[in-house]
């Protein structure tokens, strides 16, 4: 694996459940030493992809991951063409409605839709879903390329 990917890999990291991260759960997740992977932090804050926060002084996104965002909805609108077919599906159906993206191996969650007539649903609180334990991840099992299964198999883990 090539410096520049681990570095990137660092920002998968992130998430809605954590939002901010220290350098030793950091190193702890992809089980690299201190150094390297401060160094792999500097290099994204020098470019704007993470910053420190000043209170904390643990790692979060940074503000240049906004322009990508935008620029990539904005050149490739998936979201934003997706949410009034959701919206139709949800209501026609009376069944929460969502997609997801397969990039690779992984499957992103795109965007959802809650049912008008249900209240309560399990939840994943993860941005990337995975393979062996969501309906996108099964369907993407089922319908996707055959490698899909390996992957699956490899990282399989129990979800609370």
């Amino acid at each position: 694996m090539s410096s520049a990917t681990k570095t990137l890999e660092l920002l998968a990291l992130f998430t809605f459940a954590h939002p901010e991260i220290g350098l030793s759960q950091l190193c702890r997740m992809v089980g690299r030493n201190k150094a390297t992977t401060y160094r792999h932090l500097q290099d994204l804050e020098d470019a704007g992809f993470v910053e420190q926060n000043p209170v904390t002084k643990q790692y979060r996104l940074g503000p240049a991951l906004l322009q990508l965002a935008q620029t990539r909805e904005a050149t490739v609108p998936r979201k934003a063409g997706a949410e009034a077919a959701l919206l139709d599906l949800a209501t026609t159906t009376g069944e929460t409605s969502h997609v997801s993206v397969l990039s690779g191996t992984t499957v992103y969650a795109l965007a959802s839709c809650e049912s008008p007539n249900h209240s309560t649903r399990a939840i994943i609180d993860v941005q990337t879903l995975p393979l062996h334990a969501t309906a996108s991840g099964l369907c993407t099992l089922a319908f996707g390329p055959p490698n899909l299964m390996e992957v699956a198999l490899a990282n399989m883990e129990v979800l609370p």
